[in-house]
């Protein structure tokens, strides 16, 4: 052990909680080496709703000393070993040895850790840690790491073979993150964008409403009976302050003494409208940005900007931080949005006034009182700037700051009574494969995180943003937000040197677009009984010699991942319904109504999959010819188009066996067309 550190471990202290090991900003003792929580909170910057707590409440009591004791080294070890050129250790790396040594002391039956050194002792501790069935990543990052860390400082003398300790762990299957089937997705953001537009504008009337609200809440806790003279109601002053009855007066005086103009919000549960609001807010801003939830809260009223692209265009930006892959500390960064953006922000802001008004007062008492020191009163008073705050105050103690989304997200699914079709389970299966048989017809999502919106964003953008699906829209100020022209921005903002997507989700839209590729052709080769265009032809010839051949398929999902991977395989789905396998092309083809082409593309496939999408597009084609023949001439040459483009899907619809009855109007005015 380096002599300096273990000099100062030695230091005594009056105080029987031990020597100093973490100061406020001011200078002032923040927590000593026995304290219940160790608060760095004075010495590290963190983003919002981040706290610098290493908290022992948790700990076996037998083993907090011994494990307080150890971790005290550790950190006074680094702090000074200044010759080593070694910062003391963070709180987020803190924790991790702290779960490490739970473990191993759990494992060992104590906090002798010399005990690892014998053979029996090693061969005992690998045992036990087996029979504990812990993840292989909880491991590698809490027993291993902590593991160096005491042979570094001299508390063991065994060097711990780190994948000796990792064939012990259990190999769990990882879920990935949802990705919502697009049905499913644009039902939602359809809801919560009218929520959103509905309400932006009597977001001010809220928070007035909402302080009445709270002012007849507080008279009627005093015992004041305001329903006195209503109709129908008791005179009675005898009044009962149980809990319940205190609430249900509340609800009643809310709603007779409240007046306002806003349309369907409920005064006598104005928390459960917020909550309804705030959440909404919350998916628009998660939806079109791409943020984490840890991120999205550091948004305030002011962090909508627009800014122009060196081609002059508009873009709606989001500023905000982020602290991922900064060891916690928060980083200013930008995130490309919709203007719809603007109007959640101000709505969650603003109509949460009053909450933040009650915040900032209990904010002040508690650091007048002595229960904040001068950090703690600094981090709640930046963490009230947020769009989300806590709704109930009654339930904040020390938290200021909503950071909890997941049960709010998954109640508006039931609110909206957004339940699955066979359509979306079907693509639900396919998009989360480690889920599927998890969403069934007529039921809702599992679940539905901050963190799935952001897997969700990538699958939009990689899958939908130009593809099949690039006329959804969601309907919003009279006006349709088209998602390709959204995406398509986004990828233009990618090119910029001073906005970007993080690394990360540049990563995940990269392995969304290689299960993409995946699944095309998983889907050509193995999924369709018939494939048509000239592309799919070639191939069904090359899959009849295969299974003639006595092959059961063409070629295995991990075959065809090794080759899109390295490029060998591309293919991109058309607006059309079918997919082009030309890695080189740089036109989308079957966009227009009119074939452009008398040859048709060697590249193009249809499967039965994309084959019935085009029969739902031919059935759209039919009721525009049949809205637009009225016999103008002007009209003619299009409705020859729509009616070629139809004959066109109808010879591709044979092929796949796919019952229709051939479409024979003729336009009006034209013989034999």
């Amino acid at each position: 052990m380096n002599v300096i550190g273990q000099n100062y471990s030695q230091q005594t202290d009056e105080n029987p909680l031990g020597e100093p090991i973490s100061f406020t900003s001011d200078g002032q003792v923040n927590s000593r080496r026995y304290s219940e929580q160790w608060d760095f909170s004075g010495i590290e910057a963190r983003g919002y709703g981040k706290i610098s707590i290493v908290s022992f409440t948790k700990t076996r009591p037998s083993y907090i000393q011994g494990i307080q004791d150890t971790l005290f080294t550790l950190f006074t070890l680094y702090y000074f070993c200044k010759d080593k050129n070694a910062q003391a250790p963070t709180s987020m790396q803190l924790n991790p040895w702290k779960r490490g040594l739970q473990y191993i002391a759990n494992a060992l039956g104590s906090t002798k850790w010399t005990e690892i050194d014998t053979d029996q002792g090693f061969r005992f501790f690998k045992w036990k840690l087996k029979s504990m069935k812990l993840g292989r990543a909880t491991i590698q990052g809490s027993i291993v790491s902590v593991l160096k860390k005491l042979f570094e400082a001299g508390f063991i003398g065994r060097i711990v073979n780190s994948g000796e300790l990792l064939a012990l762990g259990t190999s769990k299957v990882v879920e990935q993150h949802i990705a919502v089937p697009i049905g499913m997705y644009q039902k939602l953001l359809s809801q919560v964008i009218l929520k959103v537009e509905t309400y932006q504008p009597h977001r001010k009337n809220i928070a007035r409403v909402q302080r009445e609200a709270n002012a007849i809440k507080l008279r009627v806790q005093n015992g004041e009976n305001l329903l006195i003279g209503h109709q129908g109601k008791s005179n009675s002053n005898v009044l009962s302050m149980s809990l319940a009855a205190i609430n249900r007066r509340s609800q009643i005086a809310c709603l007779k003494l409240i007046k306002h103009d806003i349309d369907d919000f409920n005064v006598g549960d104005i928390t459960k409208e917020l909550s309804v609001l705030k959440s909404s807010s919350a998916i628009v801003l998660l939806a079109f940005s791409g943020a984490r939830v840890g991120e999205m809260i550091s948004f305030h009223k002011d962090s909508f900007r627009t800014i122009k692209t060196d081609s002059n265009k508009e873009i709606h930006v989001l500023h905000g931080e982020t602290s991922k892959g900064n060891d916690g500390k928060p980083l200013a960064t930008t995130w490309q949005t919709h203007k719809i953006a603007k109007d959640a922000l101000e709505l969650a802001y603003d109509m949460s006034e009053p909450l933040r008004d009650i915040y900032k007062a209990k904010i002040e008492s508690m650091y007048e009182a002595g229960e904040f020191n001068i950090d703690q009163y600094q981090k709640a008073k930046k963490d009230i700037k947020s769009a989300f705050i806590p709704i109930k105050p009654s339930m904040q103690k020390f938290k200021f700051i909503s950071t909890e989304f997941s049960k709010e997200f998954n109640a508006l699914m039931k609110l909206f009574d957004i339940h699955a079709t066979a359509a979306d389970v079907e693509e639900f299966d396919l998009l989360n494969p480690s889920r599927e048989g998890t969403l069934k017809v007529g039921g809702y999502l599992p679940k539905l995180t901050p963190h799935d919106f952001r897997r969700s964003f990538a699958v939009f953008f990689k899958r939908y943003g130009f593809g099949n699906a690039s006329g959804i829209k969601f309907q919003y100020k009279h006006h349709n937000i088209n998602m390709s022209d959204y995406y398509a921005k986004n990828a233009e903002l990618m090119s910029m040197h001073d906005v970007l997507m993080d690394k990360n989700l540049l990563q995940i839209i990269e392995e969304e677009g290689i299960s993409l590729g995946v699944d095309i052709y998983d889907d050509i080769y193995n999924g369709s009984n018939y494939l048509s265009g000239v592309g799919g032809e070639r191939i069904a010839q090359d899959k009849f010699k295969k299974m003639k051949a006595g092959h059961e398929i063409y070629m295995s999902r991990a075959e065809i991942e090794s080759l899109v991977r390295n490029g060998s395989l591309a293919a991109v789905q058309l607006p059309t319904g079918g997919y082009c396998t030309n890695s080189k092309c740089e036109r989308i083809c079957g966009m227009g109504l009119f074939i452009g082409d008398k040859k048709q593309c060697i590249h193009s496939v249809n499967t039965d999959k994309t084959a019935k999408e085009m029969a739902r597009q031919r059935k759209r084609l039919i009721g525009k010819f049949q809205g637009l023949n009225s016999g103008d001439t002007m009209m003619n040459s299009i409705l020859v188009g729509i009616k070629q483009k139809i004959k066109e899907i109808e010879v591709m619809l044979v092929k796949h066996e796919i019952k229709h009855e051939a479409f024979e109007d003729n336009v009006r005015g034209l013989i034999n067309v």
